[in-house]
């Protein structure tokens, strides 16, 4: 991606960050100054950005690099934008008495602001421990809520916003909205945690740009407004374009935050398939155009010079979640050092007059207070600013006294996969229904383990499942996607010979130990297939 920097100028008084994949970023030092300069945001330089290490060695990148070139593509994104719909925006725009200008700079700073900060509030080790955050119950039994109420409402203790009086409708809008989207599409844990440090730590410094936090948070946890709250036509239409900023964050289609960790993993990695994707030629193609089938409607639509990046898009993403995200050895490196990390919550849950549970103490690590610079106090311990390098610190500490922190420390894994990849797990039981397979295993193994000679197997001890893994997952909504062909809109899957979308490609990943892979796995899959097979007949003869 040698010339995607020659969309980008250089901000007056800006430094230039040398990116190993998108080459020069340009970076005002105002967003240095209130964002990128602070031990939050600098924080994510310890933070991995995936935990596939131990299959590729080479793949260390982070999450400060990964937020720099999301914003990179960000402005690349209202660069074109501008370029190419620019002068149907403002005639659409002054229809309705909206001012082009004024409402797209503001949406610009507004976009730039968010890919900034779409990371500021991620877990240490990629996604391992992000599910932490949701134990700790608050008040309303919703943080992000919680932690946006003006006055002394506050979550984890050490949030508290107060709100501009002129913000009280955008602060309704958004609770709103919040509300609605967590019942049917809920925004991941650490999405709804950046979410909550953007309307807390920076929301003063975001006010300085003259933007609005609550749509910042919003495109982080691609929250869309919703029609049916807006009566007069130019707020509908105004909406309309936050919500194709907010998809181009956080979306089911093409986003830049899809777009950076796709080509930086690919490329940290050492895999070569992101080198087939132009990003400059793809966001090129972008454009706002007249949705052709909802009347008043506006959507986002790429140029037909764009097909065949989208189509290598689509290739690669479904690459990256196949062969590196769903591998079953970062798998069970993510799954060891999970219960490493738990083991050792359990031995500073302990102590002479009081005793914590794991899950309490997991709670108060891996919690807001500890990413910010509050202090969180376990024993002897302090966790601030928390990062990949604090827990790896308890499990050094602590490794004579954790059977899980040594296995991952040493490489000296206990337990082996009875199949490798979907592909495998296929050819074994695609002949199977899938339900009886996925909601008896459990029963099924622990009966096949005390055959063979192991007393009271027990789960995470004597055998492990990775469950409902779907090589289809979060994959690339090709049928959304629009192409602008001859003036005209139609869906990319109507004019491209693209793949078909699967339902679901889902499957589940066995472990179990060395020596009943080496002398039982061909009698353990058979087991397997023959027991399911029975529970599969007696659910058809019962409906």
């Amino acid at each position: 991606m040698s010339n995607a920097t020659r969309a980008v100028s250089t901000p007056p008084n800006g430094k230039i960050v040398l990116d190993a994949v998108h080459g020069y970023i340009h970076v005002g030092l105002d967003y240095c100054q209130y964002f990128i300069d602070t031990p939050g945001f600098q924080r994510l330089k310890r933070i991995e950005q995936t935990n596939m290490r131990p299959l590729y060695p080479c793949a260390h990148h982070d999450r400060f690099i990964h937020s720099l070139g999301t914003y990179h593509l960000g402005q690349m994104v209202c660069h074109y934008m501008r370029m190419n719909s620019g002068e149907y925006l403002r005639t659409t725009l002054k229809e309705c008495g909206i001012n082009f200008d004024e409402l797209f700079e503001n949406l610009k700073k507004t976009f730039e602001i968010a890919c900034l900060l779409h990371d500021v509030g991620h877990t240490p080790f990629s996604h391992t421990f992000e599910d932490y955050f949701l134990l700790k119950k608050v008040e309303s039994g919703e943080p992000v809520i919680d932690a946006i109420l003006s006055g002394k409402n506050s979550v984890d203790g050490g949030i508290s916003i107060m709100h501009a009086t002129n913000m009280n409708n955008e602060f309704t809008l958004f609770c709103s909205d919040y509300k609605k989207i967590n019942t049917t599409a809920a925004p991941k844990p650490h999405e709804k945690t950046s979410a909550i440090l953007v309307l807390s730590e920076y929301f003063d410094a975001i006010l300085r740009f003259k933007v609005d936090p609550y749509l910042v948070a919003r495109m982080i946890m691609g929250m869309a407004y919703r029609d049916e709250l807006h009566d007069d036509n130019k707020a509908k239409l105004e909406k309309q374009v936050y919500n194709l900023f907010i998809r181009l964050l956080n979306g089911k289609t093409i986003d830049v935050d899809k777009l950076d960790y796709l080509a930086r993993d690919q490329w940290a990695c050492g895999r070569g398939v992101a080198k087939n994707v132009d990003y400059e030629r793809l966001l090129s193609s972008l454009y706002i155009f007249p949705d052709p089938k909802r009347e008043n409607k506006l959507d986002i639509c790429y140029h037909k010079r764009a097909i065949s990046e989208i189509l290598a898009l689509v290739q690669a993403k479904k690459a990256i979640t196949s062969t590196i995200h769903h591998h079953h050895l970062i798998k069970y490196d993510a799954y060891v050092l999970k219960k490493a990390i738990e083991e050792v919550a359990s031995i500073l849950g302990k102590s002479p007059d009081k005793i914590m549970g794991k899950d309490d103490i997991m709670g108060k690590i891996i919690s807001l207070q500890a990413i910010k610079e509050d202090a969180v106090k376990i024993k002897e311990y302090t966790f601030r600013l928390l990062t990949d390098d604090d827990l790896i610190h308890i499990m050094k500490v602590h490794l004579t006294e954790s059977e899980h922190a040594q296995e991952w420390f040493y490489r000296k894994y206990r337990l082996r996969p009875v199949w490798k990849t979907s592909a495998d797990y296929n050819y074994f039981f695609g002949d199977n229904e899938q339900t009886p397979i996925y909601s008896k295993i459990k029963d099924i193994i622990i009966s096949f383990l005390e055959v063979n000679g192991i007393v009271s197997p027990k789960e995470d001890e004597d055998f492990h499942l990775e469950e409902k893994l779907d090589d289809e997952y979060n994959q690339i909504a090709i049928p959304d996607i629009n192409i602008l062909i001859k003036d005209e809109v139609v869906k990319l899957d109507t004019i491209a010979s693209v793949p078909p979308l699967k339902v679901r490609n889902a499957f589940f990943l066995l472990y179990v130990p060395k020596k009943i892979l080496q002398e039982k796995r061909s009698e353990l899959i058979e087991y397997i297939r023959r027991e399911a097979g029975k529970y599969s007949t007696a659910a058809k003869e019962s409906s």
